[in-house]
Parts: structure tokens; sequence; C-alpha cells
């Protein structure tokens, strides 16, 4: 359908902008391929990963993307403030000094 043609094109031309697999794929093909038969190549890659991920029903992880990393980042500040509310977070004038 050209309608899921059109779709997937964009989704591509998204990809390829973030820091991921499908990027990192997309830039070894522009190497010998101009941009719009890379992003076909990208929307196809796409294609069979969506399909592979609905037969087999597991959850996309791109190898690249560090999600235990993302979370901590996202999530510190939260868990500081809820640390330092409850009166568990050190403060610096309460260290220990070496005699």
């Amino acid at each position: 359908s050209s309608v899921i043609r059109y779709i997937m094109c964009e989704c591509a031309n998204s990809a390829w902008k973030t820091k991921s697999s499908l990027a990192a794929k997309y830039k070894s093909l522009m190497v010998r391929k101009t941009h719009n038969k890379a992003i076909i190549a990208i929307a196809h890659k796409m294609i069979r990963l969506i399909f592979l991920l609905l037969t087999r029903k597991v959850a996309y992880h791109d190898p690249q993307i560090d999600y235990q990393a993302m979370s901590v980042k996202k999530n510190a500040p939260r868990w500081i403030k809820q640390l330092k509310a409850i009166g568990q977070w050190p403060d610096k004038a309460a260290a220990p000094t070496s005699a």
C-alpha cells in the first residue's frame, strides 16, 4: 500500500537521526547509495524487524542503547530528592573527618 510505504519512509527518515542501530545502518548505506535508496533500505529493515517482533511476541531492545543508564539518568534527580526528604542523603557537613 502506498500509505504504508509513505509512513515507513517517514519513520526511516526519523530513525536515521537517532543514536540507534538503524542510524548506524543508514550511515553505512550512505557510503554507496543515495539518500532515497538508503531510506527505502532502512524502511525495509524496519518492516522486517516489526514482522519478527510481532511473530515472536517480544519487545524491541536496540543493542546500541543502554536502557539501564537512560533510566538512571532520568530518575536520579527524583531519587536524590526523595532521599533528602526522608533524611537519608548524606550532607557534606555531616561527613566524618579523619583524625
